[in-house]
This record gives structure tokens, C-alpha cells and sequence, in this order.
């Protein structure tokens, strides 16, 4: 009977280490469990702020899209006023010199002075006589445009 109670003792104990034994398995697959819930949550988690992190960049990115679209667009606005403004003026400076110049030629008339010439001619006075030289030297020419003969041409007319 000694020996049944032992044995049955020391089934009882084997039992009970068996059953802690299957307690502590279970407690750590539970922990294990537990440690992998927690890393899939956090898992998801982060994909879920990856997620949304990739949505704003987007958004980000689609803003900053639109932002330089309405800086290109408010840059053509503003080089197509420069281009209007540089028409306006460069028209501005073409009429100007136009004015200028047909002023300049009214003014070129009217600063000019008018100059009448005499009713009577004026002789000119005082010029040198004028020889001309011919291969006979014959005939010496003055400014009164009087003719005077050498002794050769009488004797020729003469003949």
C-alpha cells in the first residue's frame, strides 16, 4: 500500500509537473502570441503612417505643383504687361521721332534765314588780271575782259 501511495505520489507529481510544464508552454506561446500581436499592430501601424505620410507628400507634391503653376502663370502675366508696356513704349519713341523729325524739319525751314538776292546784279571788283597763255602769246586777257594785241596779231590781221 506504501508503494501504491508512492506511486500514486509520485504520479501526482509527475502530473503536476506535467501540468506546469504545459502551463509555462502555454504561458510563453502566449507571450509569443502577444509579442507577435504587438509587432503586427505596430507593423500595421507604421504601414498606415507610411500610408499617410506618402499621401501628404502627395499632397505636398500636388500643391507645390499647383503653387509653381500659378507662379508660371502669374510670371507670363507679368512678362506679357513687360512685352505690352515695352510695345507701348517703343511705339511712344517711334512717334516721338516722328514728331521730332517733321519739327525738325519745319524747324530746320524756320531757323534757316531767307536770303534775297538784289534786284540789281553786283559786279564783282577788284579781280587780278588773267593771263592766258597760248603757243604764240598773243593775246593777254584783263578783268575787264578787254582784249590787248601784241604787235604780231596786228601784223597778221594786217595781212
Amino acid at each position: 500500500r506504501l508503494a501504491e501511495e508512492a506511486r500514486l505520489a509520485e504520479e501526482a507529481r509527475v502530473a503536476e509537473e506535467a501540468r506546469l510544464a504545459e502551463e509555462a508552454r502555454l504561458a510563453k506561446e502566449a507571450l509569443l502570441a502577444e509579442e507577435e500581436a504587438r509587432l503586427e499592430e505596430e507593423k500595421r501601424r507604421r504601414e498606415e503612417e507610411i500610408s499617410r505620410l506618402a499621401e501628404i507628400e502627395k499632397q505636398a507634391e500636388d500643391e507645390q505643383e499647383r503653387e509653381l503653376a500659378r507662379q508660371a502663370a502669374e510670371l507670363a502675366e507679368i512678362a506679357r504687361q513687360e512685352a505690352e508696356l515695352a510695345e507701348q513704349e517703343l511705339n511712344a519713341l517711334k512717334a516721338d521721332k516722328i514728331n521730332a523729325s517733321n519739327s525738325n524739319d519745319t524747324a530746320a525751314v524756320e531757323d534757316e534765314p531767307v536770303v534775297e538776292l538784289p534786284d540789281t546784279p553786283i559786279e564783282e571788283t577788284n579781280k587780278e588780271p588773267v593771263i592766258e597763255f597760248s603757243t604764240t602769246f598773243d593775246e593777254v586777257k584783263s578783268d575787264a575782259g578787254t582784249e590787248v594785241e601784241t604787235e604780231t596779231e596786228e601784223e597778221e590781221e594786217e595781212e
